[in-house]
């Protein structure tokens, strides 16, 4: 005797509506998930594997077709019982990630090198070498005191 699947996925489609368009997101979508398995789902970007996800997560419904979760048809649940089903039964984390840029991805994954260095201040063309007092008549031997005197 086989196993039994934990969902069991049949035909589901869904179409939004605005106005007068149609848009078939999903177009008879079957699956059966067991328990113990691990699934895959591929597609490129707007085949629907987020609208399947959210109608087998009971997060949104399905136009045509059924949804069953350990034998119990969750197709036609109230919007109170999909909740129910999700706080009991299915609990989901979902996480958006949004699409960043490729160089800031590329930005994102630099190694972090430490905190940024402060530019040095720029030296004026008249200051005196290091351990060197100033030329005389120089802009900084005008400038520089000592003790209170020139």
């Amino acid at each position: 005797m086989g196993k039994n699947a934990v969902f069991d996925i049949r035909k589901i489609t869904k179409v939004y509506r605005t106005g007068d368009v149609a848009v078939h997101a999903l177009r008879g979508a079957s699956a059966r998930l067991y328990e113990g398995e691990i699934s895959v789902m591929l597609g490129p970007s707007g085949s629907g594997k987020s609208t399947f996800l959210n109608i087998v997560g009971g997060l949104d419904k399905a136009t045509d077709g059924q949804v069953m979760f350990d034998g119990t048809d969750i197709t036609n649940a109230t919007d109170g019982e999909l909740t129910s089903f999700r706080r009991r039964r299915f609990p989901l984390v979902v996480k958006y990630v949004p699409i960043k840029s490729r160089s800031h991805r590329l930005k994102s994954m630099q190694p972090k090198l430490g905190p940024k260095r402060k530019k040095r201040p720029q030296k004026s063309p008249h200051a005196a070498p290091a351990g060197r007092a100033p030329r005389r008549g120089s802009r900084a031997s005008r400038t520089t005191t000592t003790s209170g005197s020139r």
